[in-house]
């Protein structure tokens, strides 16, 4: 999914609804692709984008998670995708619940890994945690 959203600002598949597991083609736009095809993909996503945060405009812990991140020295500014600014937001929504476990906005993924909300950032920030994993990802 993170492949998808980075590499592309087309909607999601009409045919996915973000409630079920989905073939790994249906993010690559039909190609099909090996695991290790897969693997060297996800890993020059990672590089490219090593901070992703799923926002929405209005909302003030995006503006905070966003606020935080901002205090770091970043390498390139996160890959920020409004969620609230597209048609296909419920099914972002789904993905986003069942694929990390959090159902609310920011979503803050670091080198693949969601790490929730604008809480557990400030939490990460504030024990010094937040700097040793963006510097483990080579956002820093």
């Amino acid at each position: 999914m993170l492949y998808y959203f980075t590499q592309s600002n087309d909607l999601l598949p009409a045919k996915l609804d973000g409630s079920e597991a989905q073939k790994p083609d249906v993010w690559s736009k039909g190609a099909s692709l090996s695991d290790a095809q897969w693997r060297t993909r996800l890993s020059a996503m990672r590089q490219e984008y090593p901070v992703i945060v799923f926002s929405k405009t209005y909302c003030p812990y995006s503006k905070k998670a966003k606020a935080i991140l901002a205090e770091y020295p970043l390498k390139k500014p996160p890959f920020v995708i409004e969620a609230d600014m597209r048609p296909d937001m419920p099914k972002i929504k789904a993905l986003l619940t069942r694929l990390t476990g959090h159902a609310t906005y920011p979503n803050i993924v670091i080198n693949g890994k969601s790490y929730g909300g604008s809480d557990r950032l400030s939490i990460l920030h504030e024990s010094g945690a937040l700097g040793k994993k963006l510097k483990a990802a080579g956002a820093l």
